[in-house]
């Protein structure tokens, strides 16, 4: 790491928040090495946006850049990213966005494009756009052949 300018520290895969005590350890572990190295550092994260009050300031007091997950309009995303208890999860997904536009704290959103939600580009446009969202990707859905 003392060849590197920065260090960057990216998580993502699952669902990162879900194990909250191995981000808060590595963010810890990254800010005393970037300190005795006297570097930079950044961190990422790729989420589904539904995660505590505590866990979303701890990430927004740490700097994070977030890509968020979201399929769009609110009936498509609770068709296609229900929770884990079957409900609707866009109510959680909006108030992340909302926080982090209030706290002008950067991020984009990630949207999966499929058969269910192709049709819809426009309309998700719209949506993300009156919710604050300036970046949009959008991604083709790959299936892993399983």
């Amino acid at each position: 790491m003392t060849d590197r300018k920065n260090i960057k520290v990216s998580f993502f895969g699952g669902e990162p928040t879900l194990n909250f005590d191995v981000i808060n350890g590595v963010v810890s572990h990254v800010k005393t090495i970037a300190s005795s190295l006297n570097k930079d550092y950044s961190f990422y994260i790729t989420t589904n946006g539904v995660m505590s009050r505590r866990i979303l300031e701890f990430l927004a007091d740490n700097d994070f850049v977030f890509v968020i997950s979201s399929d769009g309009i609110p009936t498509l995303h609770n068709f296609l990213r229900p929770s884990s208890s079957g409900s609707h999860s866009s109510k959680y997904v909006e108030n992340t966005i909302d926080t982090l536009v209030k706290r002008n704290i950067p991020f984009k959103v990630r949207s999966t494009i499929s058969q269910f939600n192709v049709g819809y580009m426009t309309e998700n446009v719209r949506y993300f756009a009156g919710l604050g969202v300036k970046t949009i990707h959008y991604e083709p859905i790959t299936h892993a052949g399983r």
